[in-house]
């Protein structure tokens, strides 16, 4: 009898701790195709880091200002083929945004937080369903 072999696989993810998760918060930016949708900031609750609703952090529309909005772009366009609809979260640094992470499979795309972003969705959703 042969001895079953298995693999496992543990990916994990190190970042280092930046301030300004606390003191500001994390921007998340959304896209439905290319084209940049709306933008939230989750801030944690006091005396904490964690920005999930879940664990006490709070939502807030927010118009991107226009260098983070470069920043996303910069980020979406080294993604190839291009995603259906994308989430880009960043952080602010001393030396400007930086890229927490970017959401491609199942995304939490708040529309709750945007009560015109399901239209949006919708519509790019219909134009990607004709190619």
């Amino acid at each position: 009898m042969k001895p079953e072999i298995r693999s496992y696989f543990l990916f994990i993810l190190l970042q280092p701790f930046i301030e300004s998760i606390v003191t500001e918060g994390e921007f998340s930016l959304f896209f439905f195709g290319s084209e940049y949708s709306h933008a939230i900031l989750k801030t944690p609750k006091k005396s904490d880091f964690k920005v999930q609703e879940e664990h006490g952090g709070v939502l807030t529309t927010i118009e991107a200002e226009s260098s983070l909005l470069v920043c996303a772009r910069q980020v979406l366009a080294a993604v190839n083929p291009k995603p259906l609809y994308s989430r880009v979260d960043f952080i602010r640094t001393p030396s400007g945004f930086a890229l927490m992470e970017l959401e491609l499979i199942e995304p939490s795309l708040y529309f709750n937080m945007d009560p015109s972003s399901p239209a949006r969705f919708a519509s790019v959703f219909g134009q990607w369903m004709e190619q």
